[in-house]
């Protein structure tokens, strides 16, 4: 299980001005118009290499790059609790991130993009690297049954 937990937004403001108070009231001249949608980008699989993910993130940073190549999974409000947990697969690569949206001003603004993999990069059983170990035999065996009976 993969948990995203984030900070709730202020409102935005103008240059030069001091910024609203974060929690002054709850009506709509506070932060508790603001609405957040949280994105989920699945990276190919098998390939846990920087490159590929360094890649992918690029496409992740910007609110038209976020609404044009992920999924939107649930919008939250104010009053909702800033925390999603979704269901990982060891070894695929997910990227989230949130967009908040001001419906008063319609604004928005991406926060930073996270990732995971949900196993570990340290050697040992249920790492990464054994399910990439694990995935190749799973292909060798279906593309080729006689590879799998020389193992044995």
């Amino acid at each position: 299980e993969t948990t995203i937990k984030f900070a709730p937004a202020n409102l935005g403001y103008a240059r030069g001005v001091d910024p609203p108070p974060c929690d002054a009231g709850t009506d709509q001249d506070s932060r508790w118009r603001l609405q957040y949608d949280v994105y989920q980008y699945f990276l190919p699989e098998n390939d846990l290499t920087e490159e590929m993910l360094l890649k992918h993130l690029q496409r992740m940073v910007s609110v038209p790059q976020v609404k044009a190549s992920a999924l939107k999974v649930v919008t939250l409000t104010a009053n909702d609790k800033t925390s999603v947990s979704f269901s990982s697969l060891p070894g695929q690569g997910v990227i989230y991130n949130v967009i908040v949206w001001d419906p008063f001003l319609n604004t928005s603004a991406a926060y930073i993009p996270a990732h995971t993999y949900a196993c570990s990069f340290e050697a040992g059983e249920g790492s990464c690297a054994s399910l990439a170990v694990l995935y190749l035999l799973l292909c060798l065996s279906t593309s080729s049954p006689s590879f799998i009976t020389g193992l044995f």
